[in-house]
């Protein structure tokens, strides 16, 4: 017996017709008519009485309709059921930046989690250009990553979610700690920290030197912010930090650059790619969670 089977046999009861079974389900009169036959021999039982080109039940056939329309309602809800089992079940793959990352999103992630506790995010910390390609490759669901002046991956959609400012840092008695803001040319040869190559910041800090015909005179690439933090208070450095995370710092001061440096924070991920429910929601979330950004 075979689904297929039960599904033309419960079709011609429906119909009470061969012919039109067949014109639903799109198969042949000879597959429908072979198909009940089987039923009848397997079962040992004939389903139905055929008298003038009419179909009339017989009691085991009718029997057969009562047990085989559960079965088949069961049947084509597993698509969905599938589906919200998955929603459910599952993780969703989320590339974050280093550092700005574990200021702008735990909080986020935190509520997301309270209120699908059944949906995993599994986080992975990427550069810019590391987490953008990731999603495009398909290795993330989603990217939440900064950019500058508008340059993603042509690989992606996004939605702006915030913003951000990279300012230059140093500790309250640093020779430039009274200025209200500051370029390139006058950090010149000033002591640096930076985070690691392959970053957005470092990437946009080294053009800067470059287009100014400087050499930046860095005394180390780091991720961490402890060791940056640690670094200005026991040096006379300056590091480049984003507004999201210098306020959280003790005895730094930030100062703007002469002209602006901002950049937008999105959620990104590969175009064309169909969201499931379990990415709906998280997309969803995000939106609300910075409501005037996108």
């Amino acid at each position: 017996m075979t689904i297929d089977q039960l599904i033309y046999f419960v079709s011609v009861v429906k119909n009470n017709s061969i012919t039109k079974t067949s014109e639903e389900l799109y198969v042949s009169q000879p597959a429908v008519s072979l198909a009940i036959k089987a039923l009848e021999k397997e079962l040992g039982v004939p389903l139905f009485i055929r008298n003038n080109n009419k179909l009339y039940l017989t009691e085991g056939g009718k029997h057969l309709v009562e047990l085989a329309k559960p079965i088949l309602e069961k049947f084509e809800s597993i698509p969905q059921d599938m589906a919200d089992y998955i929603a459910t079940h599952s993780s969703i793959r989320v590339g974050i930046p280093p550092v700005i990352g574990a200021f702008m999103f735990p909080a986020v992630f935190d509520s997301f989690s309270h209120q699908y506790p059944s949906i995993q995010l599994d986080l992975k910390e990427l550069n810019s250009q590391d987490n953008q390609k990731a999603a495009v490759l398909e290795e993330i669901d989603v990217c939440l990553t900064i950019i500058y002046k508008n340059k993603v991956n042509a690989g992606l959609d996004y939605l702006k979610i915030g913003e951000t400012e990279l300012f230059f840092c140093v500790r309250k008695d640093h020779p430039f700690a009274n200025k209200k803001a500051v370029s390139i040319k006058e950090i010149g040869n000033t002591p640096i920290l930076l985070l690691q190559p392959g970053s957005l910041q470092y990437q946009i800090v080294m053009d800067f030197y470059q287009q100014n015909n400087l050499t930046p005179n860095i005394k180390l690439c780091t991720n961490q912010l402890t060791t940056i933090q640690q670094m200005m208070q026991y040096g006379n450095v300056g590091a480049f930090l984003f507004s999201n995370i210098v306020s959280s710092l003790d005895n730094i001061v930030s100062i703007p650059f002469s002209v602006p440096v901002r950049f937008d924070v999105i959620m990104a991920w590969k175009k064309s790619k169909e969201s499931n429910e379990m990415m709906k929601k998280f997309i969803s979330f995000i939106q609300k969670a910075f409501p005037k950004k996108h």
